[in-house]
């Protein structure tokens, strides 16, 4: 089950907010890397759904090939990552 969760299809249609005691997508070892895809769905107002991440974690923590796109992301925390990033 969680393997079939990594690699979803997310369609988000409205603001989200994460707790503080959220981990990150992909769990906390690379035993889950989330290859997973995340899109916003465009609001009536032409803006797109926000992410509040309320942690100290990344959106995804573990990734391979995941996708990210028509998504505002807002971090209250600073967020130390330990690997590079690509984003395009």
């Amino acid at each position: 089950m969680i393997k079939y969760l990594c690699e979803a299809y997310y369609k988000i249609n409205d603001d989200i907010v994460l707790g503080s005691s959220f981990a990150g997508l992909g769990g906390t070892s690379n035993s889950y890397v989330f290859r997973g895809v995340i899109v916003g769905q465009k609001k009536s107002d032409g803006t797109y759904p926000t992410i509040t991440n309320n942690s100290a974690s990344p959106l995804i923590r573990f990734s391979s090939g995941s996708v990210v796109k028509d998504i505002n992301i807002v971090y209250t925390n600073e967020v130390t990552l330990s690997k590079t990033i690509i984003i395009n």
